[in-house]
């Protein structure tokens, strides 16, 4: 049996999924016979409907670029790249059913370049076109990469091949060629499920997940089986995320076109937070819409933004210690020692109090500047094999000794863990700093625990409080100069812990509790 493209084509699905696909990519598409009769068409520049195609010589121009086209075709060859006579370039790709020429399936209408407006006005003149707005129809036409038109013309020549292979297997009932559309559909699913890194759900109008790809499962901790069926307020438990995903929903039916990319922020199973960037479009399969979402999930790297961003300041507040904090000292060294001079003489003793409080504060400068130039150093360590629980043991007493001083308790749980390379010297005043920033953070009976522990590549110290926590405006703040939670405190003990730990390629982690505040420092295992 002979067969003709429309008898195996659904065109009014196809046609509603090629316009979904041209909003997203810009690329005009359309699919012809195999006698050069256009089936549908998705974006059509104004340059082809309006001049090339309506006007009777040269559209006798472009039927004959179409059957030039059909001729060019070569097997094992899935497409081609060529330029119409009047100017414009396009790709094609043809389809075929054992064997036999069924059509052919195009994106084009586009420039390479910018338009070469000598050779269109000269073709506004020799076909009789309004010249003014032949011109500025063709200054609509885009410029764009091959790559781009490529994917999609790769993308509709196999979808087409999918569905004429549907429609040969239904028509003619042969349980070979069922197999043979249940490998393709295999296939096909696997694609999209196991796309990497890309999210893909599908939503009705009510927000009710029909579809759930393995990305999915990955990003919202949710299992395919689980998500289907439910609504976007019974899977996201975050409400102001289902009220973003039900707007764009809406946005997505009532405008008819894609809505984002938007940056989303859900909730995943687990209850940690995951940054999306999300864009919603509606797609039609005969008279029912569904809504297609496609997520990538940036969280890591918006993380890494605001890591770049807190490295970025801390390197400027460095060069500006490294740059004035010497010239700062010097006045200083010799302001105190007038000070102690003027304290010991008899006509000063009426202001001895005074003048103590100067030598205080110049002494509290002193150190600030102290710790400012700790902080600009960039000097290279000395890493030995050691093992963390043994720098703690050693500075153990004196952590006891400062839990004492504040009437707080002190908890170690130190597990096995391998020996790394370190400087013992940056360790202990890490270890210090974030522990005398636990002390300092709570009242009266507070609790402190240091514990080491080896997950998965990496060797962790954890120093946990049961503090009143860390607001999360501040949080994202930390390790930045003068960020601090502390009535007189200055946050460079914590920007010399994170300098510590990058020259150790370490990462610090900070979480809140139910109560206080938890540090995580991951050495990675070399």
């Amino acid at each position: 049996m002979q067969y003709r493209l429309t008898d195996l084509l659904e065109v009014g699905s196809l046609q509603a999924l090629m316009e979904s696909l041209h909003k997203i990519t810009g690329v005009s598409v359309g699919i012809l016979d195999d006698d050069g009769e256009i089936l549908m068409t998705a974006g059509w520049q104004d340059v082809c409907t309006s001049f090339h195609r309506a006007n009777p010589l040269s559209a006798a121009i472009c039927r004959l670029s179409d059957d030039c086209v059909r001729n060019m075709f070569v097997p094992d060859i899935p497409f081609v790249f060529y330029q119409c006579p009047n100017g414009l370039f396009s790709s094609a790709a043809p389809i075929y059913l054992n064997g036999k020429y069924l059509g052919t399936v195009f994106a084009g209408q586009y420039l390479r370049e910018p338009p070469d407006w000598d050779f269109f006005k000269e073709q506004a003149a020799y076909y009789q076109y309004e010249a003014a707005s032949y011109l500025a129809a063709v200054k609509r036409v885009p410029v764009l990469e091959q790559d781009k038109v490529d994917h999609v013309l790769a993308f509709f020549s196999r979808m087409a091949e999918i569905l004429t292979k549907l429609a040969y297997a239904q028509s003619r009932q042969i349980v070979s060629k069922n197999q043979e559309l249940k490998e393709s559909e295999e296939k096909y699913q696997a694609i999209i499920n196991n796309m990497p890194g890309v999210a893909l759900q599908s939503y009705d109008r009510r927000g009710r997940i029909l579809y759930w790809n393995k990305a999915s499962e990955q990003i919202f901790g949710w299992m395919a089986q689980e998500a289907k069926g439910k609504t976007v307020d019974q899977l996201i438990l975050d409400p102001q995320a289902c009220l973003a995903v039900r707007k764009a929903i809406r946005a997505a039916s009532l405008w008819k076109r894609s809505v984002g990319p938007h940056e989303w922020r859900m909730c995943a199973k687990d209850g940690s937070e995951r940054i999306l960037l999300a864009t919603l479009f509606a797609i039609h399969f005969g008279h029912v819409e569904e809504y297609i979402c496609m997520n990538v999930d940036i969280t890591e790297r918006k993380q890494w933004e605001r890591e770049l961003q807190r490295l970025d300041r801390l390197n400027l507040v460095g060069q500006l210690a490294a740059s004035i904090g010497h010239e700062v000292r010097n006045p200083m060294t010799t302001v105190r020692g007038y000070l102690q001079f003027l304290r010991n003489k008899d006509e000063t003793k009426s202001i001895g109090r005074q003048i103590d409080i100067m030598i205080e504060e110049i002494d509290r400068a002193n150190s600030i500047i102290t710790e400012f130039l700790a902080l600009a150093r960039n000097r290279a360590i000395n890493p030995e094999r050691r093992n963390l629980n043994d720098v703690i043991n050693v500075i153990a007493p004196l952590l006891e000794a400062n839990a004492l001083s504040g009437n707080h308790s002190l908890v170690f749980h130190l597990a096995d863990v391998p020996d790394l390379l370190l400087d013992e010297k940056e360790i202990r005043q890490l270890i210090l700093n974030l522990a005398c920033n636990a002390f300092e953070a709570m009242v009266t009976g507070g609790y402190v625990t240091i514990e080491t522990y080896k997950e998965n590549r990496c060797v962790v110290l954890a120093v946990k409080d049961t503090g009143p926590g860390i607001a999360p405006d501040i949080l994202k703040r930390l390790g930045t100069p003068f960020v601090t939670t502390k009535e007189s405190g200055t946050g460079l003990g914590l920007a010399v812990c994170y300098s510590i730990a990058a020259r150790h390629r370490a990462e610090i982690q900070v979480e809140p509790l139910a109560p206080g505040t938890a540090f995580y420092i991951r050495f990675k295992l070399t």
